[in-house]
């Protein structure tokens, strides 16, 4: 008997559902769903105590099915308005903690815009401060190529002049060696001074040669150098 008038209540309030589901959404049915399992539990409660009540007392088997049958009169006058009492306040409680949960978002979104404005504005800045130093830098790379420019155009002098100095070399040679054979042929007498003083002069001049030589060894040393600097600094 217990077990008919329970499967008589929960077709009763799923009726009631039925019919509730067609004004309320699928919120207020699932909370309605929810709570029929409450109460088909607690009527699953009932039924133990009823049946503890039964097994301790000696009450009649029709006793029972009336008393069964005033609560399930009861319920189905008085359940469905507590129900809906329950549900609408339970649907204001969702909706606003919906809501706070809402304007939370809100305001963690606009927190996260201006912190990505900060940030944004921090990168423009950083752009800003590496286009000066890239215009720094390219004025420095400009002064360092025109400097380079006139080292490389006092190079181009100095081997000038070592052309020259060396043309001048070879003119005063030929020259000399002219001189010296006049000297020869008028001079035999004096053979023996002369080849003396050729070979002081020859000395000098190889010495005048190598340091020619030393110095066109510093200047491509220095200019090694220099190219060496260069590229480390570009």
């Amino acid at each position: 008997p217990t077990k008919m008038w329970r499967s008589v209540f929960i077709v009763i309030l799923m009726g009631q559902l039925s019919h509730q589901q067609q004004q309320q959404d699928l919120c207020g049915q699932t909370i309605l769903q929810h709570l029929a399992l409450i109460m088909e539990a607690r009527f699953t409660q009932l039924d133990i105590m009823i049946n503890e009540i039964a097994s301790r007392q000696d009450i009649n088997h029709q006793a029972m099915v009336q008393k069964v049958s005033e609560i399930d009169h009861k319920i189905s006058n008085n359940n469905v308005d507590k129900l809906a009492e329950l549900l609408a306040s339970f649907k204001d409680h969702v909706i606003g903690e919906m809501e706070i949960k809402f304007q939370n978002m809100t305001t963690e979104l606009q927190v996260m815009k201006e912190n990505l404005t900060e940030e944004n504005s921090q990168i423009n800045s950083n752009m800003q401060s590496l286009e000066a130093n890239f215009i720094d830098t390219n004025s420095e790379y400009g002064y360092m190529s025109n400097h380079l420019g006139e080292i490389e155009i006092k190079f181009q002098n100095f081997t000038t002049e070592q052309q020259v100095m060396k043309e001048n070399l070879t003119e005063g040679n030929l020259h000399m060696n002219f001189k010296l054979r006049s000297m020869e042929e008028n001079l035999n007498t004096k053979l023996g001074y002369i080849s003396n003083h050729l070979g002081e002069m020859e000395i000098k001049f190889q010495n005048c040669t190598t340091e020619q030589q030393v110095m066109k060894e510093n200047v491509t040393v220095g200019n090694l150098q220099m190219n060496f600097k260069l590229q480390s600094m570009e």
